[in-house]
């Protein structure tokens, strides 16, 4: 079987793909990955043929965040998720994709598309082409109107294959490996869906100095906004905070480090990325974004959580994970250090929040594995319904 792996270049968006393919490489399949330049050499290095196709990130987004000052004004809040998801990937990142897509499946003929759900030129050319398309979720399902706006942008497409915008056909495939545990889904998911468990195996055995030590004297809190929001990050607030409590912290800050001026109290250590896997263990409660690798890798640990959105499907993520009673959730309105420092010390001690936290674990842990989903795979490219 030849599977042709499609994502966007974000980290979020490829590593719940990288146990995926690797089950399905490890039984003998031909595995072929396309993505942006930025995030080749990392796929190369874990023995992955890669293509690069498609805009990097450092040239996305700042043309992002460009388009979305012209538009966002005026636009209501409950729009905002859909014309960013709009912009991001179906105005910026499809059409730089397409033809190089178009072409590997030409050239490499595969018996199965996997993509992610922000990889949209995927599912056009695998409709068009008439293959099977399976979908590997990052977090929780992207909402209706983000898709059908996207499919507005890429009419002249998606009209072409005939199907309707926002169809689920196209969104979901045949196939959609969903990674959030159905107690935090807040509506019935579609047919073509089944769960899975997300990845928490570190991507090394290598523990960084940074960890010596890490919660052994003092309750350990992880702060992280993960790596593509730093730059709207509250971090003099988060530092302020965590620097009133008597814990052992770990912040990390993605390649751009700490914004100058920004003050690091005496018990926070600081690292520009740490694998989560690694901390998650030593941890008595995480503070993060809510971006969907951060908020499901702490829920599969059965850690407690601040959830302090700042953007994309951060919201949504932080209202499933405050909803379920496994997080505190942090408004913009209050990222002040004295309601931080209070909601890490509540989600820190909190024995509600800790149980609801260690039952979301046990039923993530009870879904199935990227072993199962590599046989659905199969199953998907023989023609065969998943069983």
């Amino acid at each position: 079987m030849r599977v042709l792996v499609v994502t966007t270049p974000g980290w979020g968006h490829i590593a719940p793909m990288l146990p995926v393919a690797e089950a399905v490489r490890s039984r003998g399949h031909e595995v072929r990955w396309v993505t942006a330049a930025d995030s080749a050499p990392t796929l190369a290095d874990k023995g992955f043929t890669v293509r690069p196709h498609g805009m990097p990130i450092a040239e996305r987004l700042p043309r992002a965040m460009a388009i979305m000052a012209e538009r966002a004004a005026g636009i209501p809040p409950g729009e905002v998720r859909a014309l960013a998801f709009t912009i991001n990937f179906a105005l910026l990142a499809t059409p730089s994709t397409l033809e190089g897509v178009s072409a590997e499946v030409t050239t490499f003929r595969p018996d199965v598309i996997l993509r992610e759900p922000a990889e949209l030129s995927s599912a056009l050319v695998g409709h068009r082409a008439g293959l099977p398309v399976a979908t590997v979720g990052f977090g929780g399902f992207v909402p209706a109107p983000a898709l059908r706006m996207a499919d507005e942008a890429l009419a002249v497409h998606v009209d072409a294959i005939g199907l309707a915008r926002g169809s689920e056909d196209l969104h979901f495939g045949a196939l959609y490996l969903h990674p959030m545990p159905a107690s935090m889904d807040d509506t019935a998911p579609p047919a073509a869906v089944r769960r899975i468990r997300p990845p928490r195996a570190p991507l090394t055995s290598d523990v960084p100095a940074v960890l010596a030590g890490f919660g052994a004297d003092r309750p350990g809190v992880y702060g992280t906004f993960g790596t593509e929001f730093g730059a709207m990050a509250p971090w003099a607030e988060l530092l302020d905070a965590l620097g009133a409590l008597d814990v052992d912290a770990l912040v990390t800050t993605g390649a751009a480090g700490l914004p100058p001026g920004v003050a690091v109290p005496a018990n926070v250590r600081v690292a520009p990325f740490v694998d989560q896997a690694l901390v998650l263990d030593r941890a008595a409660a995480v503070v993060s974004h809510a971006g969907s690798g951060s908020l499901l890798g702490a829920a599969a640990a059965g850690v407690p959580q601040v959830c302090i959105p700042l953007g994309a499907d951060q919201f949504e993520n932080a209202a499933a994970a405050a909803r379920r009673g496994i997080a505190v959730r942090v408004d913009p309105a209050d990222r002040r250090p004295d309601a931080i420092a209070a909601a890490v010390r509540t989600a820190s001690t909190d024995q509600a929040i800790r149980a609801a936290a260690h039952a979301v674990a046990a039923e993530i842990q009870a879904s199935p594995d990227a072993t199962e989903a590599a046989r659905w795979i199969e199953d998907l490219a023989g023609g065969r319904a998943p069983t």
